[in-house]
């Protein structure tokens, strides 16, 4: 199904887990706060504050535990570029393109998240440039449009004119 054809099966939860800061504490947490009811969690493919790879553990084992389906589950994840990355561990190529640091931070989320998709995809802050900034939008808008792969009954409804 291409996108805007039908509606996710899960609707953004009124209210996310951060993950944020947590570290190494970051996949017990993302299991307390599964535990707790969270449906939504909220990461980004920047090391330097987030670790993703921790977000996915967590969702696993919590999924698990829980006895939930990944589509009970809403992730979100965010394009951080290069200036809100921690230099020594950048998870893209920071002299590739723009489209392609998009590319490889959306690869990468999917990997350390451990899932096929996820649900929302956010620019975490605007580029140098309005015209940077664009680049990494429009590449985020095809991600949608393709897929970021995801199941035909979780494609996202179609984006509406303001």
């Amino acid at each position: 199904a291409k996108s805007g054809e039908q509606q996710p099966t899960m609707a953004m939860p009124p209210i996310m887990y951060g993950t944020a800061w947590k570290a190494e504490r970051t996949e017990a947490l993302v299991v307390q706060a599964l535990h707790a009811g969270f449906r939504g969690v909220d990461t980004a493919c920047q090391p330097k504050h987030y670790n993703e790879e921790g977000v996915g553990a967590g969702v696993r084992r919590g999924m698990e535990e829980l006895g939930l389906t990944r589509g009970e589950l809403f992730l979100q994840s965010k394009f951080t570029p290069l200036r809100g990355q921690d230099p020594n561990r950048v998870p893209y190529d920071k002299t590739a393109p723009i489209p392609t640091q998009v590319q490889q931070s959306i690869a990468a989320t999917l990997n350390n998240l451990q899932t096929d998709y996820v649900d929302a995809l956010l620019l975490h802050s605007p580029l140098s440039s309005h015209e940077e900034t664009m680049q990494a939008w429009r590449q985020l808008e095809e991600h949608v449009k393709t897929g970021v792969p995801q199941p035909p009954d979780r494609c996202p409804p179609a984006p509406r004119q303001v």
